[in-house]
């Protein structure tokens, strides 16, 4: 069996990726707990449209339960999971982690459950709110006590076998009864809300053969031996539970008639998965399978044949068959319950090609939006990531931050040199001012000193003239005997003197003249100084330069969302390393959604822009929305990578090329997102 499935071995256990189509496949949780779980999408009907989850007996062999399933799941167009409840984790998980013993009592396997039908919603792009649930024995015992403590999430469950039942006692502790167990589970459990789950409990029956009882083989692994009486007790308490609350009992009980050796031999006999799934999903398009119970009233359930039989809940043999009225009543019926049948079926089909035939219709739909991957300009290492999927995140707002260490100390350092610079300049600048201001006074000295000298040159040289002219007085006085030779020799003394001074007074007025061009080669060496003040100039405006690049590395340190939006994935974790260009967390921006239908190309020529489209998304069934088609696309799904495609090439039942319409919603809802599926009907252009 199971000869179109394809199975990956137990090493080959795929953690990232979303789950692919027509595959077993074995996954492990991507949040490090090390729980994995096999999950297998079936490649017809609505993916994801509904789930079903079979969980495993004390074998825990879950590769099993999927095995088992996967063909009946594929006929259904349901998702089956089978989660595997370690024996090193879950040592207790039938009893959804409690124990006589605390110290064995393990991990809350419902919490385990919970965290798959998360992590495959979100993968798949689906909804997990509601299961279908099936268990075998141990599996039975948890599926039955899953139902009872999260009856929200619970759609309909088949219970296999229980042995050991959780009664709607508020008398008796957990797992006898609904009273608060051990506190590490912390559970409530509120029977207004379990008894609305239906659920159908199958127990092994005892074939009649030449009047005697046979042994009832005994489950492989199981903890006793299944007891009906103990089942029927459950059924009943569960009844009356409902008549005291005036709810309407949705748990039945079936009976299997033959050995039951484990859960293989079970599903290998008969037609065990077929049989419930039709219960759970109801039956097939075709004729359902109808039973009567004891009132004669119609009963939808399993399908009988030759070596697995059901029977429906009796006291007795004598009261299970019908009478001999009530089979003619069905003999009469049967006719009209093809015919409605056969309308029921060909109704559909005809309203359907109607519609194809008025419009295109495109399956490879998926709400898309503008997506933005944010990362970081620099090169490091994550210190945090603040927001996590599916939060609300506005324009501006941290959303992660990089080891800033190394760039808040490049800031440090460069405003320190920066600092240093600066205060070079200053005092540069008041070292010239000084100096200028000394030069100054010393060329005002040097220029009173010079004039002073002249002077004295000039009354020097007034005073040796006079000395001169009284020489020559004299000498001539003397040479006529006038006056005696003493007056002219004093005279020649006078002259020397006058003379002498005058050449000291002309030094003088040379040494100030020196001093005065001193004082102006000193001037022109302060304008040397002036010029590197502009040198000064120059790297304080590098230096702030750097600072400024510096403090712009270290902001960016902190990553920003860079428009109002939803956090859609975080792709780099804290501790993480990261480069420029790489993303760190992928956001959904700006709140602009738009649908993108992928038509056949032979499909193209009757849709145009313009044109109007109706809108169902698998996640809003009972809505339907109106748009138009707002642009055609410009190339093939052959020109585009597989991630921009919701179904690429290679997983098509035809490769003839799709061409991408968008679809303006006229009145998009709140809460479509990016990502979910959609059917959408093109109305075809007149001719």
């Amino acid at each position: 069996m199971n000869s179109t499935r394809t199975l990956l071995n137990d090493g080959d256990i795929d953690e990232s990726s979303p789950p692919g189509e027509k595959q077993i496949l074995h996954r492990m949780l991507q949040d490090g707990s090390g729980q994995d779980y096999f999950v297998y999408r079936p490649g017809s009907g609505v993916p994801g449209g509904r789930l079903f989850v079979a969980v495993h007996d004390i074998s825990r062999n879950a590769r099993e339960q999927a095995t088992a399933f996967s063909d009946v799941c594929e006929r259904y167009g349901a998702t089956l999971i089978a989660p595997h409840f370690a024996a090193s984790r879950y040592p207790n998980y039938q009893r959804l982690g409690r124990s006589r013993h605390a110290i064995d009592s393990g991990k809350r396997a419902d919490e385990a459950l919970d965290a798959i039908l998360q992590e495959f919603a979100t993968l798949a792009g689906v909804s997990a709110e509601r299961i279908y649930l099936f268990g075998y024995a141990a599996g039975a015992r948890f599926a039955l006590r899953y139902a009872m403590a999260h009856p929200e999430r619970v759609a309909g469950a088949v219970i296999a076998c229980a042995e050991s039942y959780t009664f709607p006692n508020p008398d008796k502790r957990f797992p006898q009864g609904i009273a608060p167990g051990h506190k590490r589970l912390d559970l409530q459990f509120n029977p207004e809300q379990f008894l609305r789950v239906p659920m159908i409990v199958l127990d092994s029956a005892q074939d009649e053969d030449n009047g005697s009882r046979r042994r009832i083989v005994q489950v492989v692994r199981s903890s006793g031996k299944p007891d009906r009486n103990k089942s029927r007790k459950w059924v009943s308490a569960m009844r009356s539970a409902a008549d005291a609350r005036q709810l309407d009992s949705l748990v039945s009980y079936r009976e299997i008639v033959g050995p039951l050796d484990s859960m293989a031999a079970f599903a290998e006999r008969g037609t065990l998965p077929d049989l419930v799934l039709e219960s759970l999903l109801g039956p097939l398009p075709g004729l359902p399978v109808v039973f009567f119970n004891r009132n004669g009233s119609a009963d939808h359930g399993f399908e009988r044949n030759s070596s697995l039989t059901f029977r429906l809940e009796a006291e007795d043999e004598e009261s299970s068959r019908p009478n001999t009225v009530t089979a003619n009543l069905k003999r009469k019926a049967l006719p009209a319950v093809l015919v409605g049948t056969l309308l029921a079926f060909l109704l559909p089909l005809g309203l359907w090609a109607n519609y194809r035939s008025t419009h295109v219709v495109s399956r490879d739909a998926v709400v898309r939006s503008h997506i933005a991957d944010v990362g970081a300009r620099l090169d490091g290492v994550v210190k945090t990531v603040e927001v996590d999927a599916g939060d609300r995140v506005q324009a501006g707002q941290v959303v992660a931050r990089l080891e800033d260490s190394l760039y808040a100390a490049r800031v440090t350092q460069t405003r320190s040199q920066l600092e240093k610079a600066s205060r070079e300049l200053e005092v540069e600048h008041l070292a010239i001012e000084n100096e200028r201001q000394r030069l100054a006074s010393s060329l005002r000295g040097v220029s009173a000193d010079l004039s002073a000298a002249r002077a004295a040159v000039q009354a020097s040289e007034s005073r040796a003239e006079e000395a001169m002219r009284q020489v020559e007085l004299q000498r001539s006085l003397v040479s006529r005997g006038l006056v005696p030779a003493e007056r002219a020799r004093t005279a020649e003394t006078e002259l020397r003197t006058a003379q002498a001074l005058t050449a000291k007074a002309r030094a003088e007025a040379s040494a100030a003249s020196a001093g005065e061009d001193l004082a102006q080669v000193e001037s022109r060496g302060l304008g040397v100084r002036e010029k590197r003040v502009s040198v000064l100039e120059s790297e304080i405006a590098t230096l702030q330069a750097k600072v400024a690049m510096a403090e712009a590395n270290l902001e960016g340190t902190i990553i920003r969302a860079p428009d109002s939006g939803a956090v859609v994935r975080r792709i780099v974790q804290p501790g993480g390393s990261t480069s420029v260009g790489q993303p760190i967390i992928s956001l959904w921006v700006g709140g602009d959604i738009w649908v993108e239908a992928w038509v056949d190309e032979d499909d193209l020529g009757n849709v145009s822009v313009g044109s109007v489209a109706t809108v169902t998304f698998k996640s809003y069934p009972d809505r339907e929305f109106s748009g138009v088609v707002e642009s055609l696309g410009v190339s093939t799904d052959i020109e585009l990578p597989d991630t921009e495609v919701p179904q690429p090439r290679s997983k098509r039942m035809r490769d003839a090329p799709l061409i991408g319409v968008r679809i303006r919603l006229d009145d998009p809802a709140t809460d479509l997102f990016p990502g979910l599926s959609a059917v959408v009907g093109i109305s075809k252009k007149a001719d």
